[in-house]
């Protein structure tokens, strides 16, 4: 991400104007001791106002993605390059907000920061589900975790690929499955898109109601059955609406063509 944080300049002229007052105390003498106080005021300031003290100032600046990485997420996510330019650079500039201050963990045997790359890939969903609507970065989610292989969790004691906790704010995803559904989408479920769908519905109601064969048409859609995405996933797959936005997302022309009225229920719905 290129971007310069202005907060952390004016932490560092701070820091280097506490020094020379320091080194005049302590070289003079004196009992000047309020001097202090502005020092400390500036500092808890810059700490509480770092986020829009930088975001403020983005403004003046040219933030963004290098062209290599922009690449890297066209052939990552082929939608995006679907896209007119015009929606190219909203995207990017979306993106780069969305990732601003997100922390991602590559959970071993201490947590390390997951590297830009799989960070990308696990965030990218959730600013192209918002596209067709008004700027969600999707702040409620706190957390997002990645295992290099299927995991229990505290919520679903058993080995699974992906886990969505509306409660706690986390994102929890296998790297191993994420990997296959990147790489082979026609043949596996597109867990990047589904979690962020299911925080989509969880934080935006109206989702329009599902059709009673929608379970039943499930491999119409997809091209692939039910009871292999319970074996891709770890656990039945049942979240229908968060189902629903990822063929709308993926599977768009399939989904008109068996269901015309519901699919235009969900563009009102995306766009909302």
């Amino acid at each position: 991400m290129r971007y310069r944080s202005v907060s952390t300049i004016l932490g560092a002229i701070l820091i280097f104007l506490f020094a020379i007052m320091l080194y005049i105390f302590f070289t003079y003498g004196g009992t000047w001791y309020f001097a202090f106080v502005p020092f400390a005021i500036a500092a808890i300031a810059l700490l509480v106002f770092k986020s829009p003290i930088d975001r403020y100032f983005f403004k003046f600046q040219d933030v963004g993605f290098v062209e290599k990485i922009e690449n890297m997420l066209k052939v990552e996510y082929p939608i995006i390059a679907t896209y007119s330019l015009e929606k190219q650079k909203e995207f990017f500039d979306r993106l780069f907000f969305f990732m601003y201050e997100r922390e991602c963990y590559l959970v071993k045997e201490e947590s390390d920061e997951l590297d830009l790359y799989h960070s990308l890939i696990i965030n990218a969903p959730g600013v192209i589900l918002g596209m067709e609507g008004p700027v969600d970065e999707a702040r409620d989610v706190e957390r997002i975790a990645a295992y290099a292989h299927p995991f229990p969790s505290p919520k679903m004691k058993f080995l699974h690929a992906a886990e969505y906790d509306n409660e706690d704010g986390v994102i929890i995803v296998s790297l191993e499955q994420m990997t296959l559904s990147q790489r082979f989408p026609d043949r596996y479920f597109p867990i990047n898109y589904f979690m962020w769908a299911q925080r989509k519905v969880a934080y935006q109601d109206g989702f329009p109601d599902i059709p009673a064969e929608f379970g039943e048409d499930f491999e119409k859609i997809w091209g692939f059955t039910p009871k292999s995405v319970e074996q891709f996933m770890g656990y039945e797959l049942n979240d229908f609406p968060a189902v629903a936005i990822c063929a709308y997302i993926l599977r768009n022309e399939k989904l008109q063509q068996l269901y015309p009225t519901f699919t235009a229920e969900i563009t009102n719905y995306m766009r909302a």
